[in-house]
This record gives structure tokens, sequence and C-alpha cells, in this order.
């Protein structure tokens, strides 16, 4: 692969160069990851599926919003984990950041989440429809005089 070394410059500041934009890409890659999930959508729920391997329940951060889902991952070292924990906390992927769009709104008060053999499940159910008139049209019947 033939990198092009060029540095360009805007009223002083320095972008990077090719070389340095694909160091920070694979460093990136090495440090964040991206696991895989499904996203599946009921009549009253929807159902989020992560593939979390090696992640304990004290790891992980969830943060609910009427739209999305928030789940992030935080690596701690601490003196109780086994030689293999520490190792693949060490270096293995470190850091997840990752938001879920929902596909409709959600009831961020009764949702449930459990990590399980690595994979961490999210139901949460739907919130109740709230019907809006359309506009121009009156919210409840009016009487009418003939």
């Amino acid at each position: 692969m033939n990198q092009v070394s060029c540095k360009v410059s805007v009223a002083g500041k320095r972008f990077l160069t090719a070389g340095e934009l694909e160091a920070w890409s694979v460093s990136e890659v090495k440090h964040v990851w991206e696991p895989t999930y499904d996203l599946v959508e009921t009549d009253s729920t929807v159902n989020l599926y992560v593939d979390l391997p090696g992640c304990g329940a004290g790891d992980i951060q969830i943060a609910l919003l009427p739209r999305v889902i928030i789940v992030k991952r935080v690596v701690r070292l601490l003196a109780s984990r086994s030689w293999k924990e520490a190792c693949s906390a060490l270096f293995g992927p470190s850091e997840l950041f990752r938001r879920f769009e929902m596909p409709a709104l959600i009831d961020v008060n009764r949702v449930k989440a459990e990590l399980e053999m690595g994979v961490l499940m999210v139901i949460a159910p739907k919130q109740a429809a709230v019907e809006q008139p359309a506009k121009g049209v009156p919210d409840r019947p009016h009487a009418f005089a003939a």
C-alpha cells in the first residue's frame, strides 16, 4: 500500500498525515470495539441482545432514553480478579461505547437488563401509544347547531 505523506495546515493548525490517520484508526480498533447484536421488535417490547464475552455485570453501564439505549463498558482492574480476567482486561478490547437507536419509544421505567453467559439481554417495553389528533381536526367532538 502506498502512503502519501502530505501535511496540510489551515490558519496554523496541523492536520493528520495519511500515515498518522492510519495509525490512529488501527489503534482505535484495538481499544474500542463494536460487539455483535440483535435488535428484535415485538408488538409490546423492543429486545436488545448484545454479545459481551468476558464482561462482568459490574463492568457494564446502561443509559436509557425513550429512543436510545447506550451500553458502556469500562475496564477496571480489581485485586479479586483471576489471572485470566486480568490478562483479558489488559490485552483484550478495553473500551465499549455503543448507542442503539430504538425503532419505537420505550418505557425507560420498566426496562429489564440481564447479563448471562456473555450475552446482555435488555427487554424494553414500548410506551403506550398516545393518540394525537391530526392538524386541523378537533381533539374532541363538538356539537354543532343546525
